[in-house]
């Protein structure tokens, strides 16, 4: 059975980390070399992490994916506030402003498929949307996969951005009643920030650093343009020509002398059922010989403030950590992303998998 998707994300325009345009264009890749049926996407409302005049919701680069892919998949932006507790609904918020909550009720209703929710930002509207229907998650959400927090906590507080957000809504993911994919970002943050210095070691962190140009160099003209829009910051509203686009791009150019660290890309991977071997190459979880990423069980709570507390389990608990084998993991990583990256415009539309 082919997994149904929906794909939360802080996608903005400007960007605030281009790792969630890197997020997206995977997602579409594996929708268009049939490993998944993406079904809805979910965008952060700006108010919940700036003000709106900085930042708006990404929709062209929705609208330049699904005409590189031949697909039609929606989205709706989020609530504009984060829940208030970990048990709060956003009940009193008037229907125009709970699109991003409707949407995921509405797509897991409605899917004939259970649906597996993989969340790279904030997590408010998921934790909003279970406590408006906890039934309806249980019996059709397969799982949710969230990309926050911290794998081992110092000093007693989380500093992980996507935790930090809301830490109501991160504590909420640890009450769902389906099965939860925990990715923390880091395995541990040594000092804060410790965001632009090595990347952590360790086995429970998700984050590795790439080189970019190789991923740049396999690319089509179009799926490089849909990243230079986006490098670019361009206010230009021809989003459709700029796919086309031909001549230099100060802005790609720099950004193909940069690394980059990537955070949700396991999860993408795993949530369509698709393993990492050490050589890159991307197979079928079942078929998986040597994976350079697993999901182990966990016995975990997290308390109001975000703070998780967690030990590996003996057996299945419905809640699982990534564990990754850091040696390999972020070269093979940086390969596999590479790799279907490279297929996003050779992929013609297949119809929709059933």
């Amino acid at each position: 059975m082919i997994p149904a998707i929906l794909h939360t994300t802080d996608l903005f325009h400007p960007h605030g980390d281009p790792d969630d345009h890197f997020d997206l264009a995977l997602q579409f890749a594996l929708y268009a070399g049939g490993k998944t049926v993406l079904r809805q996407i979910v965008i952060d409302h700006p108010a919940r992490t700036a003000t709106q005049d900085e930042y708006s919701p990404a929709a062209a680069a929705v609208a330049q994916m699904n005409e590189i892919t031949g697909k039609s998949v929606p989205f709706r932006v989020g609530c504009p506030q984060g829940v208030r507790s970990r048990f709060d609904s956003l009940g009193e918020l008037p229907e125009t402003r709970r699109g991003g909550i409707n949407a995921i009720l509405n797509t897991l209703r409605e899917s004939e498929l259970p649906v597996r929710i993989v969340a790279v930002g904030d997590c408010s509207d998921i934790a909003a949307a279970f406590r408006t229907d906890p039934q309806l998650f249980r019996e059709k959400c397969q799982r949710v996969y969230i990309n926050a927090g911290t794998g081992c906590i110092t000093e007693g507080r989380e500093r992980e951005w996507n935790a930090v957000l809301s830490r109501a809504a991160y504590a909420a993911m640890f009450d769902l009643p389906c099965p939860l994919y925990w990715c923390p970002c880091f395995h541990m943050i040594q000092k804060e920030p410790d965001y632009f210095g090595p990347c952590n070691e360790g086995e429970n962190g998700s984050v590795f650093l790439a080189e970019q140009a190789p991923l740049f160099d396999r690319m089509s003209l179009r799926v490089q343009n849909f990243f230079r829009y986006m490098f670019e910051r361009s206010n230009d509203p021809f989003w459709l020509t700029w796919l086309d686009r031909k001549g230099p791009s100060p802005a790609l150019e720099e950004e193909r002398r940069q690394k980059r660290r990537f955070y949700s890309t396991a999860s993408i991977f795993h949530a369509a059922d698709q393993a990492v071997e050490p050589d890159g190459s991307v197979t079928g979880w079942n078929r998986a010989r040597d994976p350079v990423y697993t999901f182990e069980p966990v016995e975990a709570a997290c308390d109001d403030s975000g703070v998780t507390r967690w030990r590996y389990a003996s057996s299945d608990t419905g809640r699982y950590v990534l564990k990754v084998s850091r040696s390999r993991y972020a070269a093979a990583m940086a390969e596999a992303l590479g790799r279907e990256l490279a297929s996003l415009d050779t992929l013609t539309a297949k119809g929709e998998p059933t």
